[in-house]
């Protein structure tokens, strides 16, 4: 049966039936002419994420390469697609949708350009490099003595000026970093920070190589274990937390995931893994592929799209925009179908079978 969404009433007499009927005719005539949109939807989002990593990164464009996704994957239309880095390798981006609800993953590369450290802001001759003025960003691998590890800047102190996204040269450099030696015994636990530290610069070459050289004072810092007075912080010696998302209750394997499953936790940043979740948002359309106990910590591995329609299932597939005509209709889904795939549906009454975009429980948005 076909009905209409939103400020379509039935029923219709005389004439506005007949204009309603041949309406929907047309529509549905012409269902297969719109089967190359979904394409023309992922080549407007690759170009909108493009845009996006190049701002992120401080790169052209151009320079981003991204992989084409698998032949079955389709996008639906969206009105203003968000981005983010889900993971810290910065590698791949996460293209998410609010209405309708949908989200894909893109591993991306930088043609011809390496990851090397630029300043945030300008950076004064004396300044002490810190997180809060240095960063990653990307640059042309011809640049001669460019810093590629922000861990070997952190601590020292420029040598001269240094203007915003500027890439950070080794002559910019001063070979000394700030190291902090205890003033007092710290047991387990305890907080580190001025009152039992004190900081003091020495040559790279005589400082301990994994000796802490971040700021203390910036951030609540613990001792991992039971630090004695005189000793060098090592990185190894200071707990340092990350928050990431836990499930709150024991799931098993198959569960669709919502937010009232799910918690942000802080853990000691040694025991994050590369894939592990870090936000809650857009876990909603997955599901887990493994029984998870309370508290135990999620990883990307843990999950997978939902699978939100079985075949033979009855689905509703609607056609248009929302806030405009929108035509829907019942149909048989005639294979499996998860958040985002491709499925066919067949039209009982007339036997037709069209393609539609999986957008929910029972529900296809049709191309």
């Amino acid at each position: 049966m076909i009905f209409l969404r939103r400020n379509i009433l039935f029923p219709c007499k005389g004439r506005a039936r007949q204009i309603l009927s041949i309406v929907v005719i047309l529509v549905l005539v012409g269902w297969s002419q719109f089967s190359n949109s979904e394409s023309m939807n992922l080549d407007f989002l690759i170009l909108d994420l493009k845009e996006w990593v190049g701002a992120e990164l401080n790169v052209s464009s151009g320079a981003i390469k991204v992989p084409p996704l698998d032949a079955r994957t389709r996008v639906g239309y969206c009105d203003a697609p968000l981005f983010d880095f889900p993971f810290a390798n910065r590698k791949t981006i996460r293209a998410r949708c609010k209405s309708p609800q949908w989200q894909l993953f893109f591993r991306i590369s930088v043609g011809n350009l390496d990851s090397v450290v630029i300043a945030k802001k300008n950076i004064l001759a004396g300044e002490i490099f810190t997180e809060l003025n240095v960063a990653y960003g990307s640059a042309r691998r011809s640049i001669r003595g460019a810093i590629l590890d922000i861990e070997s800047v952190l601590g020292k102190e420029a040598r001269s000026d240094i203007n915003v996204a500027d890439v950070i040269l080794k002559t910019k450099v001063a070979e000394t970093v700030v190291v902090h030696k205890l003033k007092q015994t710290v047991p387990e636990g305890g907080l580190l920070g001025p009152e039992n530290t004190v900081s003091f610069r020495m040559n790279v070459s005589n400082a301990p190589p994994n000796a802490f050289r971040g700021p203390l004072d910036l951030v609540d810092k613990k001792a991992r274990q039971r630090l004695h007075v005189n000793k060098i912080l090592l990185n190894s010696d200071i707990l340092v937390y990350s928050q990431v998302v836990v499930v709150s209750k024991n799931i098993s394997a198959g569960t669709l995931l919502d937010s009232s499953m799910l918690t942000l936790k802080k853990i000691d940043s040694s025991k994050v893994v590369r894939d592990q979740i870090t936000n809650i948002e857009g876990l909603e359309k997955r599901e887990t592929t493994r029984a998870l106990k309370a508290g135990e910590p999620l990883r990307l591995s843990d999950t997978q799209t939902a699978l939100l329609i079985k075949k033979g299932d009855t689905v509703v597939i609607s056609i248009g925009k929302k806030g405009k005509l929108m035509v829907s209709a019942s149909m048989t889904a005639l294979e499996n179908g998860r958040f985002g795939q491709q499925i066919k549906v067949r039209n009982n009454d007339s036997g037709k079978v069209v393609r539609g975009i999986v957008s929910g429980k029972n529900a296809v948005e049709g191309i």
